[in-house]
This record gives structure tokens, sequence and C-alpha cells, in this order.
């Protein structure tokens, strides 16, 4: 994408591994990308599911 002249790009994940991984290789690879880590709820609500929050299996998490 960035050598086809698209002038902004952006990633993200809602990992901070990846995160990492990704601005590692960006760098490396000496491409202008902007990464971001994405707030995926809004300030002060996250872990309010209004009881219907998913359940887990023993062990998985």
């Amino acid at each position: 994408m960035s050598r086809r002249d698209i002038r902004r790009i952006v990633a993200t994940d809602n990992n901070p591994r990846a995160i990492a991984c990704a601005r590692a290789n960006l760098q490396r690879l000496q491409v202008d990308v902007t990464v971001v880590e994405p707030a995926l709820f809004p300030p002060g609500r996250a872990g309010r599911c209004g009881g219907s929050c998913p359940t887990w299996p023993s062990g998985s998490g």
C-alpha cells in the first residue's frame, strides 16, 4: 500500500506483542505506517457487559 502512493496507512491490533512486532517490522522495512492500539471500550466502560458476558471454560484464558 505504501508503494502504491496511498498517503496514510494505519495498522491496529489489540495485542501489545503484535503491536511491538509490527512496529519493529515496519522500522526494519523503512515503511511509514502509523501503528495504534485501539481502545475497544470507552473510558470507564471496560468489563461492563450487562449480564451477557461470555464465559470461558476453565483453563482457557
